[in-house]
């Protein structure tokens, strides 16, 4: 049974204290996702899975590139 609304998950950024910046170059990239200073949790960002179709696994694309591409930015420093 499909639910009625979307999901959200709340995950957290080790090692950071705020996860606004990821948020901010990940909405660069096409995906957005809220911050979690929003909720009072600097650390955590919104992650909502309420796109339907074709957008979600395009959505999923989208933030997969972006983490790969992060993982090579910092295994680089």
């Amino acid at each position: 049974i499909m639910p009625p609304r979307g999901m959200m998950a709340l995950p957290w950024l080790i090692g950071h204290a705020d996860a606004r910046d990821f948020c901010l170059r990940l909405a660069a990239s096409g995906v957005l996702v809220l911050p979690g200073d929003c909720f009072d949790m600097p650390s955590y960002f919104r992650l909502g899975f309420g796109a339907s179709g074709d957008r979600f696994s395009t959505a999923v694309a989208h933030f997969a590139d972006f983490l790969e591409s992060e993982t090579h930015q910092l295994s680089a420093v």
